[in-house]
């Protein structure tokens, strides 16, 4: 499955302005899926996508206080 996902080229099938309608979360210490690269970030911002960076691991962005927090000032 992660093979799978690995493979699939998002941004290639994601239409230019869909980008500045989406949301990306990671975690500064996230070894379960990887941490972003500067370049990554970069490219994210470059396209009008909401970056929101997290101090912590995987985990770190499972919590009722971050959930919350994205509900109240990303998706009101």
């Amino acid at each position: 499955m992660v093979k799978n996902n690995i493979q699939k080229q998002y941004t290639q099938s994601i239409k230019e302005e869909d980008f500045e309608k989406l949301i990306t979360v990671y975690a500064t210490e996230d070894e379960a899926n990887g941490r972003k690269s500067q370049r990554e970030i970069n490219f994210l911002y470059s396209k009008g996508v909401d970056v929101v960076e997290v101090k912590g691991d995987h985990h770190s962005m499972l919590t009722k206080d971050f959930m919350g927090y994205i509900f109240r000032n990303k998706l009101n």
